[in-house]
């Protein structure tokens, strides 16, 4: 696997000397890998489009925003959400290797927000106190195909809700707690494994009711997070160091 894939467009100048002109912003080289895509750029009011495939996002009450002077999209804590629905074939093979890369700002760390989330809650990004008692360290967690809480989960190994921007690649190259990698801001973090984390023997299909800024549990929308996320991409592979470092270094936010 090796790098494929390009973006490039322009967009309004808000800053600098010419100051609602157009202006063209680097382009940026994805894994071939890459499955799905939201970018702020393309964010309304009504849709979060998906730039790669077909997984369009609903938008229900976040708003566009800037991330150091970038696009980005807000959520407010309350009752904003995006559902994206399904990720079809990827989102129903979570048993193979795969990624999801996304930047993070947010001070919120109350009980049970969520970032990323899959019903019936099978995947899981949050940044409350988590299944190990780390509040405002991010948890990221998989749920088996067996019993109701066996789960695979890790924390990262510091407090990511400190009001500034975070760069995250989840990326899982295995089936245990243990495959699972946090890369955060550059650097390959030792992630905590989860103190309940059980070895499933297989991953529940996460290819219905995704959200982003909140949970679907049930059919119920609950977890909103007060937050900024300018984008959100899924690879339906594991992605090496270099190309781990290659996404870290052409983000705008960190």
């Amino acid at each position: 696997m090796v790098w494929g894939q390009t973006y490039a467009g322009s967009r309004s100048n808000t800053a600098g000397p010419w100051p609602g002109s157009d202006y063209l912003f680097p382009e940026i080289i994805l894994p071939d890998s890459v499955i799905h895509e939201h970018l702020a750029e393309n964010f309304t009011s009504t849709t979060w489009p998906d730039s790669q495939t077909f997984a369009d996002g609903t938008v229900n009450g976040p708003s566009s925003s800037t991330l150091n002077g970038e696009p980005s999209v807000r959520s407010d804590g309350v009752d904003d959400s995006v559902f994206i629905g399904t990720l079809g074939d990827f989102g129903s093979t979570a048993d193979t290797d795969f990624a999801i890369e996304f930047v993070l700002q947010t001070s919120d760390n109350a009980s049970l927000i969520t970032v990323i989330n899959s019903g019936p809650m099978a995947i899981q990004v949050r940044t409350d106190t988590g299944f190990n008692g780390q509040s405002g360290q991010l948890t990221v967690a998989l749920r088996g195909d067996s019993a109701p809480g066996d789960f695979m989960n890790v924390d990262s190994p510091s407090t990511i809700t400190d009001g500034t921007p975070h760069h995250v690649i989840w990326n899982k190259t295995g089936n245990t707690a243990s495959d699972m990698e946090l890369f955060i801001d550059g650097q390959s973090t030792s992630p905590i494994v989860g103190t309940d984390a059980f070895v499933p023997s297989s991953v529940r299909d996460f290819d219905t009711n995704v959200t982003y800024f909140s949970q679907n549990n049930n059919g119920a929308t609950t977890g909103f997070i007060d937050a900024e996320v300018p984008f959100v991409r899924w690879y339906n592979d594991s992605l090496s160091l270099s190309q781990k470092q290659g996404l870290f270094n052409q983000q705008r936010y960190v």
